[in-house]
C-alpha cells in the first residue's frame, strides 16, 4: 500500500500544476475499435473508462500472492493521432472488491486534462463508480472550452462469462455532454477470447456510434494478442488493428494501426 500512496501522490503532483481535456490512450481498446469501454475490463485506465469496472479487477499477471490483498497498474501512453500523451494508474483490492484510480494527458496544442475515480461492489455482480475530470482546452463546442469539471457516473453488472456497462456523462451539466449514455458489453467465452461492442449516445442526444472488436490471445501463457475492430466516428466507420505481449514479469505493451488516418497508438503497463 505504501508504493500506492507514492504513486497517487506523485500523479496528483503532476496534475495540480497543469491544466486538462479526457482521451483515452489504451491501446488495447482503440484496437477493438474503442468498443467495450463501458464493460470491459481495462487496467490502468479503469478508473477513467468505467471506474466500477475496479471492483471487478483481478490478479495480474507476473504479481505474487503477497499482493493479493492491493494490486496496482500504471501506464503511459502516445496518441500519434491526436498527438497526445499521457499516463494513468489504478489500484484495487481483488478481495474486498474497491479500487482508485488518476491520471494525467496533454496534447502538442497545450491542452490537458486530470481526474480522479473510484468504484466499489454494492451487491452480487453489482459495482457503481464515478471520476471527476478537470479539462482545459482551445478548440470543440463552446461549452467544452476553457475550464470545465466533469463528474461521469458508471455501473456495472458481472455475470458469468458476460460484463454490462452503462455510463452516465457530466452528472453536474457543465458540458453539452449531459444527458448522453453509452452502454457497453463485453463477452469472455474462455482464457482466449474477448468479444466487446457498445453503444455510444444510445438515446440519440446528438448520434447514435456502434463500436465492435475481438481480442485473441495465445502462447505458452496466453502472452501474445491480437486484436481488430470497426470504429465509427459518426461520420464514417473504419477497420482498426493492433497486438499486445505480456511479459512474464507483468510488464504489458499494447499497439495499433489506424486505417482510416493512418497514425498509430501504443502504450506500456507495469503492474506492482
Amino acid at each position: 500500500m505504501r508504493s500506492t500512496w507514492m504513486v497517487v501522490a506523485v500523479l496528483l503532483a503532476i496534475v495540480f500544476v497543469s491544466g486538462a481535456w479526457a482521451q483515452d490512450l489504451s491501446a488495447r481498446s482503440a484496437a477493438m475499435g474503442g468498443a467495450g469501454k463501458e464493460a470491459d475490463q481495462e487496467g490502468a485506465a479503469q478508473w477513467l473508462r468505467n471506474p466500477a469496472g475496479l471492483a471487478h479487477m483481478g490478479m495480474v499477471p507476473g504479481t505474487d500472492e503477497a499482493s493479493r490483498h492491493w494490486m496496482n497498474l500504471a501506464m503511459f501512453g502516445y496518441d500519434d493521432c491526436d498527438r497526445s500523451y499521457g499516463v494513468d494508474w489504478s489500484g484495487w483490492d481483488p478481495e474486498t472488491h474497491w479500487g482508485l484510480g488518476a491520471g494525467y494527458e496533454r496534447n502538442d496544442n497545450g491542452d490537458s486534462s486530470y481526474g480522479i475515480g473510484a468504484g466499489t461492489r454494492i451487491g452480487s455482480g453489482f459495482s457503481v463508480g464515478l471520476n471527476a475530470i478537470h479539462s482545459e482546452q482551445s478548440y470543440g463546442s463552446s461549452s467544452m472550452v476553457g475550464s470545465v469539471t466533469r463528474i461521469n457516473l458508471g455501473l456495472q453488472y458481472k455475470y458469468d462469462d458476460f460484463r454490462f456497462g452503462l455510463a452516465a456523462r457530466d452528472l453536474t451539466d457543465q458540458t453539452d455532454d449531459r444527458g448522453v449514455y453509452d452502454f457497453g458489453v463485453s463477452w469472455r467465452p474462455n482464457k482466449h477470447w474477448t468479444i466487446d461492442a457498445d453503444l455510444r449516445d444510445f438515446t440519440d442526444k446528438y448520434q447514435v456510434t456502434h463500436n465492435i472488436g475481438g481480442e485473441f490471445r495465445f502462447g505458452d501463457y496466453n502472452e501474445w494478442a491480437i486484436r481488430a475492430g470497426l470504429h465509427d466516428n459518426g461520420e464514417s466507420v473504419g477497420w482498426v488493428g493492433g497486438a499486445g505481449y505480456t511479459f512474464r514479469s507483468g510488464w504489458v505493451l499494447d499497439a495499433l494501426y489506424e486505417d482510416e488516418d493512418d497514425c498509430w497508438k501504443a502504450d506500456i503497463c507495469y503492474p506492482f
